[in-house]
């Protein structure tokens, strides 16, 4: 699997391995998705080979998730 998601007290750890680009797009989703209100999410793309746009839009996607530029 190239998404998993591990959560430690408040934080969500999404991983990210391989190719990072549309084909993973609902495994991505799913990771943060059903996180609860007040997550701070940690992406850790150490052993990310490729990214594209797609893979950008989703990261953005998931910043509107958790709340955009609000502290």
């Amino acid at each position: 699997m190239a998404v998993t998601a591990e959560t430690s007290g408040n934080d969500t750890i999404i991983k990210i391995s391989g190719r990072f680009d549309f084909n993973v797009h609902q495994e991505f989703r799913s990771a943060y998705e059903s996180a609860a209100p007040g997550t701070q999410f940690i992406v850790d793309m150490k052993a990310t080979d490729y990214i594209d746009s797609s893979a950008l839009g989703m990261l953005l996607l998931l910043r509107e998730q958790a709340g955009g530029d609000k502290s």
